[in-house]
């Protein structure tokens, strides 16, 4: 089974989709070998890294189980990722509201491609947590569901446990002094990443923690606001061993008010793919560790589940 899951990503046709404002993303297109795809996906990642925590040919992954079960992955490296450059190493700047207007620009050229498919966006982290905020803005948009992994905001509302809040606070301080000190998070060197994130991009974060509310970066869109408003139905995939960045309590906190949500939690532990042990299951980890393919397998039947709703999927 993991032989043929990797096999099925060795072939994807390259896009380069440019942005209103000249940005160009690159977005790997993998196409399932059925005759006919059952739906398409928009699979993003997290921060600090790109699109080969979610797809590669050396091992499982989440866009192979995808491809697997029926569905044609769309997985971009997001603005300023990969080769979506160019990165803040090079002097690549942006916002996350970027972020937020590319999933437009995402789900409008997704339906352009498969207009008959159910069209689905599942995001790891930061494309959870965008997407999130994107269909916020936008609840009659032609998606017919959402997943997301990981996904949370560090605004203290979120966050329970007021020893996790003063962490939070304490990490994204240290953070915030290296941005300042180098003109961006260099997560290459700390080893924290693969992809460096810019200083616009941090500050944005600062004023979430200090001010307590998920905004765009003018602070006239309440993203938060609009999660209440977002019709599809979601599954929130959390982590017992994320006990950060996404810790269940606070990110479930974070998702509260979606109408149609769902959670899935992962345990802390899985066994290994090789039968070696146990793996701990984390923040990245949940979606890079082939530890995980049966939860992959999981998120993937529930997209399968929601075909019988196709024709609910809000239109223009």
């Amino acid at each position: 089974m993991t032989r043929s899951r990797a096999s099925a990503l060795e072939h994807p046709v390259v896009h380069a989709l440019t942005a209103p404002d000249g940005w160009v993303l690159r977005v790997y297109d993998f196409v399932p070998r059925c005759e006919d795809a059952r739906g398409i996906v928009i699979l993003g990642h997290a921060m600090m890294v790109d699109a080969r925590t979610v797809c590669r040919p050396d091992r499982p992954t989440i866009a192979a189980t995808l491809v697997d079960r029926g569905f044609r992955v769309l997985a971009p490296d997001l603005r300023g990722h990969g080769a979506s450059g160019p990165g803040a190493a090079e002097g690549g700047e942006w916002s996350y509201d970027d972020h937020v207007s590319d999933v437009g620009l995402l789900v409008a050229w997704a339906r352009e491609l498969a207009p008959e498919l159910p069209l689905h966006l599942v995001g790891h982290s930061l494309f959870g947590n965008a997407s999130l905020a994107w269909l916020g803005q936008h609840p009659d948009a032609q998606v017919h569901a959402a997943v997301l992994i990981c996904a949370d905001i560090w605004c203290k509302g979120h966050e329970p446990r007021w020893w996790r809040w003063a962490l939070k606070r304490l990490v994204f301080a240290v953070s915030h002094a290296i941005v300042k000190m180098y003109g961006r998070l260099p997560a290459r060197a700390l080893k924290v990443g693969t992809a460096d994130e810019c200083a616009r991009y941090w500050a944005q974060f600062a004023r979430w923690i200090r001010g307590g509310c998920w905004t765009d970066e003018a602070g006239r869109t309440d993203y938060g606001a609009g999660v209440g408003r977002i019709q599809q139905p979601v599954l929130h995939v959390v982590g017992r061993g994320d006990r950060l960045y996404a810790a269940p309590e606070s990110s479930l906190q974070f998702t509260q008010a979606l109408p149609r949500r769902e959670v899935m939690t992962a345990p802390r532990h899985l066994a290994s793919a090789d039968g070696a042990g146990a793996v701990a299951v984390g923040h990245m980890s949940l979606v890079t560790d082939p530890a995980c393919v049966n939860l992959w397998e999981e998120i993937a039947l529930w997209l399968v589940s929601l075909d019988h709703e196709v024709l609910a999927v809000p239109r223009r």
